[in-house]
């Protein structure tokens, strides 16, 4: 992504998000909220976030969402409890474990990253692998 022009990035492609800028917003949105929220226990605001990373530039946007992901491994590395997340089906809350809430992150962006190839594609633009071992060694070598 940081390879596109900002208008490459922001540009109009198609649903669901419209652009590579709305589908990455939308990812680093869940990550902070979900973390704030639900490890962190903060009482926060999703919208205000959301504005908060509509505003950036690509490459602040691709920069917190790196920062956002290295944050989520260290709180679920740190974090000895159980976490109570919003049942989206029934209502209610449900009582997850940590490596559960970090397998929920990493198999709902594994649909999100397709989503990328396929934005990008469109632009023209060669895509990479969405393998998540290649996202762990890109992660290592920095």
């Amino acid at each position: 992504m940081r390879e596109l022009t900002e208008e490459e990035f922001t540009i109009t492609v198609g649903p669901p998000f419209e652009s590579v800028k709305n589908l990455c917003v939308h990812i680093v949105v869940a990550i902070e909220y979900n973390i704030d929220s639900f490890v962190k226990k903060m009482d926060i605001d999703g919208e205000e976030i959301h504005k908060t990373l509509d505003g950036l530039s690509k490459e602040e946007l691709i920069t917190r969402w790196e920062e956002a992901d290295k944050e989520l491994l260290k709180q679920l590395k740190n974090a000895g409890e159980s976490i109570l997340f919003p049942n989206f089906v029934s209502g209610g809350d449900i009582v997850i474990e940590p490596a559960d809430f970090y397998m929920q992150y990493i198999l709902h962006t594994t649909s999100h990253r397709g989503q990328l190839l396929s934005l990008l594609k469109i632009l023209g633009k060669e895509g990479k692998t969405t393998d998540y071992l290649f996202y762990l060694f890109h992660l290592e070598e920095q």
